[in-house]
């Protein structure tokens, strides 16, 4: 089979390009007024809900604040044309770049919070922007609002009727096709790790805050361009079109079509704007029919009706074949004095959280090609010295050297691109997400190319094809090739450890920090990721290994480290640290002391 044919047949393109097909040739030939209007909305609430997608469905960030957006397009189209006589190529440019600059300043406080916090921080800027409207009555027309907005004309050609809603739904297929490549290119990978979970995507290098900003702009870019098409289409303007109903119907666009999809956010649009004329016969009872409709539909079709077509596909018909393993390439930019100095220095680090002192005055160093072992009681400080090491905490005083360059407090998507990289003592992958995507998503960022590339990709972007090729080869030279198209939340818990071992080697490390990585593996396991261990210190890899398996452990290492209540008290051999009468006493102890040496 071709390629354009196996596009074709993989997930459910097929029919949706046929419902796709169907649709337009339903609306072009449409005269009467009614039905154009109806239509016209359907479009414009689905921009709504595409750019909804890019927030909530890419980013998983639940904003309220997208009808804001989408009021405050609106309002700026209204304006532009009745006090400036503007037409639509700068009335809806002048709408989607406001719009975008609003949430541009919004972005810095309330993208740092997380869950229920940010979506009430969304929630009051809607507020505000709603009282505004109301209150501002010789800018906004107060609640009265303004009239006579003039229909969309754009170079001296109006677009009234039927042309409206094809200039409409033309601009709905190219923002749709803009959500559709993003999602499906090695950025939409990221996104999938940044919105089910954050360790994840600190795992795997993804720059989740420059993520969810590009998310949040794009979503209010779309919205003030729905709300600008709005107000040429129905003439008028007023605080409602602010209302939290616009949310409301928003969220239903998303939730009830699927989560993330373009064919989603267009379907659940349909659902919202005619379902309701639909039951205009049920009188008094239609708002309570509609409501049993949409409840049914979460509760039976909780990930949207495109989401469980897909998962429903899935289910019944294979999914693509493993793709061809590529080797992998060395991350770009990279100091060639890294090959001669400490691949990391800790210079007197300290770290404390309120009155406990988890890390006081630590400094130590480690080599190429080293493993570096890291033992100590619980609370000793191991676990904050690796989060300091990969910026997931910054440290009070000292400083993290990685490769000859000072990266003390950076975030860790920057430390990761300087070759750092970790994995979890809970394993963390995306559950749903295969396991050659979990590790591919690593590579986003070590191969060339940038947003514009993925925009313009058609079908499957260069790079994801690139990726997956280097995560099957990563795979295979770990003997995971067999379970690479298995989803990562099935495999048994060595398997995983195993897949984040993969992972952490995607992002093309020269330092590799592992937590308990022999954590609930039975002893054959155990000798199986050593040896592994051992074949990548050959190729230059440095490793800090955190494990409380001192059989593992210090048969391993080439150095170890114990740390107690945050001080370094020993580091040497692993022979030198098991016979360390502090370490002995603080930890080890005679009898673990005797087991460990046998």
């Amino acid at each position: 089979m071709t390629r354009p044919l196996l596009w074709f047949a993989e997930g459910i393109r097929l029919p949706l390009l046929f419902a796709a097909g169907a649709l337009a040739a339903f609306m072009l030939p449409l005269e009467a007024s009614y039905p154009v209007r109806l239509l016209t909305q359907v479009g414009v609430y689905a921009l709504l809900g595409i750019g909804y997608q890019f927030v909530f469905g890419l980013a998983g960030a639940f904003s309220l604040a997208q009808g804001a957006f989408f009021g405050v397009g609106a309002y700026v189209a209204a304006l532009a044309a009745l006090q400036w006589d503007w037409t639509g190529e700068l009335t809806l440019p002048a709408a989607v770049l406001v719009a975008t600059a609003m949430a541009a300043l919004a972005a810095a406080p309330v993208l740092r919070l997380r869950t229920h916090y940010f979506a009430l921080a969304t929630l009051g800027i809607a507020q505000v922007l709603f009282v505004l409207a109301v209150g501002w009555i010789d800018l906004t027309g107060g609640a009265n609002g303004l009239a006579g907005i003039g229909e969309l004309m754009l170079w001296d050609q109006r677009l009234d009727g039927r042309d409206g809603m094809v200039f409409v739904w033309i601009l709905v297929a190219v923002v749709g096709l803009l959500l559709y490549q993003v999602r499906r290119s090695l950025v939409g990978l990221a996104f999938d790790l940044v919105r089910t979970d954050p360790f994840a995507a600190i795992a795997a290098g993804a720059p989740a805050a420059r993520l969810r900003f590009a998310a949040f702009l794009a979503s209010a870019g779309i919205a003030g361009l729905a709300g600008a098409l709005q107000v040429h289409s129905i003439g008028v303007v007023s605080p409602e079109v602010l209302d939290f109903d616009i949310m409301i119907r928003c969220l239903v666009v998303v939730v009830v079509g699927g989560v993330a999809r373009t064919s989603g956010a267009i379907l659940g649009a349909f659902v919202v704007v005619l379902v309701p004329e639909w039951l205009h016969a049920l009188e008094g009872y239609r708002l309570l029919v509609f409501g049993a409709v949409l409840l049914a539909t979460i509760l039976f079709a909780p990930e949207g009706i495109i989401g469980t077509a897909e998962r429903l596909r899935r289910r019944w018909l294979p999914g693509p074949a493993l793709p061809r393993p590529l080797a992998t390439l060395r991350a770009p930019g990279r100091s060639l004095l890294a090959t001669t100095r400490p691949v990391l220095s800790l210079e007197r680090v300290a770290k404390g959280f309120g009155g406990v002192v988890a890390l006081e005055g630590v400094t130590l160093k480690v080599a190429r090609g080293e493993i570096f072992g890291l033992i100590g009681p619980n609370g000793s400080g191991k676990t904050t010295l690796v989060d300091v090491v990969t910026g997931m905490t910054a440290p009070d005083e000292g400083r993290v050297v990685v490769s000859g360059e000072d990266l003390t407090g950076r975030p860790p998507s920057v430390i990761s691109r300087h070759g750092v990289a970790r994995t979890f003592q809970t394993v963390h992958l995306h559950p749903d997400m295969t396991v050659l995507d979990n590790v591919a998503a690593a590579r986003l960022g070590d191969l060339p190319g940038g947003p514009l590339g993925t925009l313009l990709a058609i079908g499957t972007e260069r790079r994801l094809r690139r990726a997956r090729g280097e995560a099957a080869a990563i795979l295979e030279a770990l003997d995971l090739a067999a379970v690479a198209m298995r989803p990562g939340g099935t495999l048994a818990p060595a398997l995983q450890r195993r897949v984040e071992l993969a992972r952490a080697l995607a992002r093309n490390p020269e330092l590799v920090l592992l937590d308990e990585p022999a954590a609930g593996l039975s002893e054959p396991e155990q000798a199986h990721l050593a040896e592994r261990l051992r074949a990548l210190k050959t190729r230059g890899l440095a490793m800090i290994i955190v494990d409380h398996n001192l059989g593992f452990l210090l048969g391993l290492a080439d150095r170890v480290a114990c740390l107690d209540q945050g001080r370094l008290i020993a580091i040497g051999t692993p022979e030198q640290v098991r016979n360390d009468p502090d370490v002995v006493s603080a930890y080890i102890g005679g009898g673990i002391a005797a087991r460990a040496a046998s």
